[in-house]
């Protein structure tokens, strides 16, 4: 399935998570929260709590207040009590973003993890 917005993803049920192909540009905190909101909406929907995100053809420009920002809302919503595990692989030439998520979203119990090689990522996702 294949969902418009500034951020467009497509969404591919794996046998124990849901693999995420992000491309497009994330240009504010708005476009964050519709993101984010999407893929717990895809998750809920089909019954998985594990989603590795492919985010190499993802430009992030938001900045790092917003991305504090982001964390702060998904934890004030309740993101870390629906047992979400994810693993983020960002573009390899720019993968600040999601490193500098990465500290504010564990700090909040929320499971989110960077990996640059799909099979760490699906290793830890698996807990294998």
């Amino acid at each position: 399935m294949e969902i418009t917005m500034p951020v467009k993803f497509e969404t591919t049920r794996m046998d124990n998570y849901l693999f995420v192909e992000s491309s497009g540009e994330m240009s504010s905190f708005e476009d964050g929260i519709e993101y984010i909101q999407a893929q717990v909406t895809t998750a809920s929907r089909e019954g998985i709590r594990r989603l590795l995100l492919d985010e190499r053809n993802l430009t992030v420009t938001i900045d790092y207040s917003d991305i504090l920002a982001l964390a702060e809302y998904w934890e004030k919503n309740n993101l870390q009590t629906m047992g979400l595990r994810v693993a983020s692989m960002p573009p390899v030439d720019a993968p600040q973003a999601q490193l500098a998520y990465e500290t504010p979203a564990v700090n909040r119990s929320i499971m989110f993890k960077v990996f640059f090689d799909r099979q760490e990522a699906e290793d830890w996702l698996l807990n294998r």
